[in-house]
């Protein structure tokens, strides 16, 4: 029971589909590699809804589900890519606010973080923005909203990137990059992208959701909706896989996708984005998770719950029919514990041997039951049987165990040896139920034959005594 105790902590709970292959399949060295090199073959969706049309659009909301983005992808590394409308606006953002100079430049590129932003199998891309992507907007209603006081930054980044430099103060504009990077813990790509968003390089300072008022030729952040609107209109419909609405969006979805396939880690972060949206996310807004990595975190958790309440409900039933019919709760009682420790004993394999406890395995301690009693009631009759002929515990043992015992063994031998011909199946989730059904056959058979005659010989109950002693036992003479 301690040895048992340990290997059940070792167990774990995972219904990750992928881990019914052999590691040398092809599919699993196909997803290996895709996982290794590219965003990741599992994925997570969130869906994000607000209460009426065009809440999308607000700046708030697209802030929060922006940074709850960053917050995921800074935090779990089996994080390979996540995707949303936002990463979209904030691509055509920065193109609109690229300095004059470089915009040609820009306009010959305008796609490479588009295309980043998706899927790496490419049903999410999207076109390139056309000859108008560089452009500003001439909306005679965007003009008449403009501030007085708004000054265009990019009048001075241009300014900034076209002037020459000495090299004191190219050195004092790197060493100042270096300290805002982290110092000496800084990265190369860190300091340069300092240095970008600094510089307004092809419009990166720009690349964000439209938030900060002053930036922007708004006088109000009510204004910045009707700037993502533009956008959105420019888009033309290509993000429908992202809203439902190509202008007025309602909901959006995130997609995750993610290089790893534990379910466990799936949930936390399925948990961690829901506890972030009810931290930061502007009320009214409500998200639910999808997708296949959501599905078997929710077949892992289904997998838990169901066991417990299946095999409290299996024992207890068995202790309730074995006391009616011996008339005893003792009886019951005593049946029902070897049936508990081959569970036990089925878990505890299982955590030494790294077998996940998942939609199929978890089949394994309910056949142990529906085995075990089959065991132990047979033992236990015959058992009774013979203690009605005779006082002496050890000839009534022994009698059993000539009677009974032959056939417990030979049927655990044949079904358990029949069950581990599945163990050179290429499937190995069968490989699974073969090894923990043949050692339940085993465990169980074993332990019907030591706990009962144990406890039986010990304590003698009631239940299994005859109403009369006999006189003279069989063989005594």
């Amino acid at each position: 029971m301690l040895v048992s105790c340990i290997g059940l902590k070792k167990l774990v709970v995972d219904t990750a589909l992928i881990n019914y292959y052999p590691e040398d399949s092809d599919i699993r060295k196909d997803i290996k590699f895709i996982d290794k090199n590219f965003a990741g073959t599992n994925t997570v969706y969130f869906d994000i809804t607000g209460k009426e049309k065009g809440d999308m659009t607000k700046p708030e909301i697209l802030k929060s589900v922006d940074d709850m983005q960053t917050y995921l992808e800074n935090k779990y590394d089996g994080v390979g890519k996540i995707v949303s409308f936002t990463t979209f606006l904030k691509r055509m953002n920065q193109v609109m606010h690229i300095p004059q100079e470089n915009a040609q430049v820009a306009a010959a590129t305008v796609t490479d973080r588009s295309a980043e932003a998706v899927s790496s199998f490419g049903d999410d891309t999207i076109s390139s923005f056309g000859d108008d992507s560089v452009s500003s907007f001439s909306d005679e209603s965007t003009e008449a909203s403009v501030p007085s006081t708004y000054v265009d930054p990019n009048i001075e980044y241009s300014a900034r990137l076209s002037q020459s430099m000495t090299t004191s103060q190219a050195l004092a504009l790197l060493n100042s990059a270096y300290i805002k990077a982290g110092g000496k813990n800084a990265k190369v790509q860190d300091i340069v992208d300092v240095l970008e968003k600094e510089l307004n390089y092809e419009g990166r300072a720009y690349y964000e959701i439209p938030y900060e008022v002053s930036k922007y030729p708004v006088a109000t952040r009510e204004q910045l909706s009707d700037l993502v609107s533009q956008y959105l209109l420019l888009f033309s419909g290509s993000l429908d896989k992202f809203t439902d609405d190509p202008l007025s969006p309602k909901a959006m979805r995130v997609t995750v996708q993610l290089r790893n396939h534990s379910t466990e880690e799936t949930g936390n972060i399925i948990a961690d984005a829901k506890q972030y949206a009810k931290d930061h996310f502007p009320e009214g807004y409500s998200i639910e998770a999808t997708g296949a990595g959501e599905m078997e975190y929710v077949m892992t958790k289904m997998v838990v719950q169901s066991q417990l309440s299946s095999l409290i409900f299996s024992l207890l039933s068995v202790f309730i029919i074995v006391a009616i019919a011996y008339h005893s709760g003792l009886a019951g009682l005593l049946c029902a514990v070897p049936l508990a420790l081959a569970i036990l004993l089925n878990y505890m394999v299982m955590g030494f041997a790294h077998i996940n406890l998942d939609l199929v395995t978890s089949i394994i301690a309910s056949v142990a039951v529906g085995i075990g009693i089959d065991y132990t009631i047979h033992f236990l009759t015959t058992y009774r049987e013979e203690r009605a002929k005779s006082r002496d515990i050890e000839l009534v043992t022994r009698e059993t165990f000539r009677k009974s015992g032959h056939g417990i063994v030979t049927n655990a031998l044949a079904v358990g040896l029949g069950f581990l011909v599945l163990y050179f199946s290429k499937f190995v989730v069968l490989r699974y139920i073969g090894i923990l059904v043949a050692i339940v056959m085993f465990t169980s058979s074993a332990l019907a034959m030591t706990i009962i005659p144990g406890i039986l010989n010990i304590w003698d109950p009631k239940f299994i005594r005859p109403k009369e002693e006999p006189e003279v036992a069989v063989n005594e003479q």
